[in-house]
């Protein structure tokens, strides 16, 4: 996963405020804006109604589009950008042997942190 790229994705979509979905009567589902007066601004249609038993699914589709809109994207980044500081922090602050008891602790935080910047 390329997080750089995701965040070049996102960033420019922000605008659009996808972040909400709505069923249709024809069992597709849009991903959209809806604003304060309640009008329903499309953006996207799922339709996953011409597969056998996935006829009922449009709707959860669009709703997991929704929720993972670019603002929740960038938000998401900057935490795990904001917990990889922090780990790399108590990384380079506990190279005295007093801290022997959160080594263990440490060498996880090292696997995540090589796991997390990929």
């Amino acid at each position: 996963m390329n997080i750089e790229e995701l965040k070049r994705l996102a960033a420019p979509l922000v605008k659009w405020g996808a972040d909400s979905a709505w069923g249709n009567p024809d069992g597709t589902a849009t991903v959209g804006y809806i604003d304060e007066d309640d009008n329903h601004d499309p953006i996207a249609t799922v339709d996953v109604t011409i597969y056998d038993g996935f006829e009922d699914e449009s709707l959860g589709i669009a709703q997991f589009i929704a929720a993972a809109n670019p603002t929740a994207i960038l938000e998401l980044i900057r935490q795990r950008d904001e917990l990889l500081a922090a780990l790399k922090a108590l990384d380079r602050g506990c190279r005295d042997p007093r801290c022997i008891g959160v080594l263990h602790g440490l060498d996880l935080a090292r696997t995540a942190i090589a796991k997390a910047e990929g």
